[in-house]
């Protein structure tokens, strides 16, 4: 019962800083820009899928915000340097994407 009690208590803290997080005006820009990022790499991530079904335990039941706002705040709170080198990875996936693309048009002309 009391090991029933303080993991209670530690997801109930938890939800409790994510509430924070998301309820924060800077915390919030931060989380749009999780949110717009994680839009962009779409479903074919792996950590993000991963880190989706792990937040899911602290998203309460009836949340006054949308489940990505949790979901980011999640990211922020828990894997916010593997979050960084994650997107650092996609962007430079998409610099290379552009310089392949502007080789291939000049092949092209």
């Amino acid at each position: 019962m009391f090991g029933m009690t303080t993991h209670s208590e530690s997801l109930t803290g938890v939800q409790k800083e994510l509430w924070h997080l998301i309820n924060d005006e800077d915390a919030r820009n931060i989380l749009e820009v999780i949110i717009q990022k994680m839009n962009e790499a779409g479903n074919g991530s792996e950590p993000i899928k991963q880190w989706r079904q792990e937040a899911k335990a602290y998203i309460p039941d009836d949340p006054k915000y949308d489940e990505n706002y949790w979901f980011a705040a999640y990211i922020l709170y828990f894997h916010n340097s593997k979050f960084v080198n994650l997107i650092n990875q996609i962007d430079d996936i998409e610099v290379r994407m552009f310089i392949l693309i502007n080789d291939l048009n000049k092949l092209e002309k």
